[in-house]
């Protein structure tokens, strides 16, 4: 794990501002749970948005907006078929980021939630733990 940890630290070193900043852009496209629902349910196929709005069960003003945030990242294309707007992944290599993500952060789940600075102390914390907040 040290050696992970010096590699990692010496690619990053090497990253550029704007390069850093990108990145940080970048989590933020995949740092909502709608918008990993609706990449996950675009793998293999492409969907129109009734489609969409019926998986993630949200409005459909919402779901325009997650999607519009997904191509702007580059995470989804679309294409037009006669009146409607079929979304695809825009790469699959968001998918492998998902999954590598999910590989690195497993185990460490509790942590996130209850980092006063990313995560929140909410009743996910206390179904993982069964620990509850001093304000319940």
């Amino acid at each position: 794990i040290l050696e992970v940890s010096k590699r990692t630290k010496e690619v990053y070193s090497k990253v550029s501002a704007a390069e850093k900043k990108c990145i940080r852009d970048g989590c933020k496209g995949l740092g909502d749970v709608n918008r990993l629902k609706i990449l996950e349910f675009l793998k293999g196929c492409e969907k129109a948005v009734g489609a969409i709005v019926e998986h993630v069960g949200l409005p459909q003003n919402q779901v325009s907006m997650h999607l519009r945030c997904l191509r702007w990242c580059g995470y989804v294309d679309t294409r037009r078929d006669g009146r409607y707007v079929l979304y695809s992944l825009g790469d699959d290599g968001v998918l492998q980021v998902i999954e590598l993500a999910h590989g690195i952060l497993q185990g460490s789940e509790v942590h996130i939630m209850a980092c006063d600075v990313i995560g929140e102390c909410d009743d996910n914390l206390s179904n993982v733990t069964g620990w509850r907040s001093v304000t319940d």
